[in-house]
């Protein structure tokens, strides 16, 4: 069997032809496409309003309510754990000075001896 050629340039010109014909009919009735737009929209959100806003407040869900049981002691536990993490982070944030952690040590003997230098001279 012999394989047929496809020509794309036939195909490309019909569907320009196509297309072309098809934006004849829709640019003379611009207006109803416009209006059938319009009206396809406001379907659209109608249906979303109805879904989502009637049809929940119709239908009236039954909400749950569970009570929560609290174990008093795990409580105060926490609690004394968030006091201490507080505490601890005051005191820290008091602190004058906070040393840099990325400081070198070696960098720090330096600084000091170009101190001592210059109080020398």
């Amino acid at each position: 069997m012999a394989k047929k050629d496809i020509d794309f340039n036939k195909i490309i010109k019909s569907l320009k032809k196509y297309l072309f014909f098809v934006f004849e009919i829709l640019k003379n009735k611009v207006e109803l496409v416009l209006m059938l737009v319009f009206f396809l929209s406001v379907v659209f959100w109608g249906f979303i309003f109805y879904d989502y806003a009637y049809k929940a407040v119709s239908e009236d869900p039954d909400i749950f309510v569970v009570t929560l049981k609290v174990k008093e002691g795990k409580l105060k536990e926490i609690i004394s754990e968030i006091k201490a993490r507080e505490e601890f982070l005051k005191s820290v944030y008091n602190q004058k000075e906070i040393k840099n952690p990325f400081f070198d040590n070696t960098q720090k003997i330096l600084l000091e001896k170009e101190e001592k230098n210059e109080s020398e001279q």
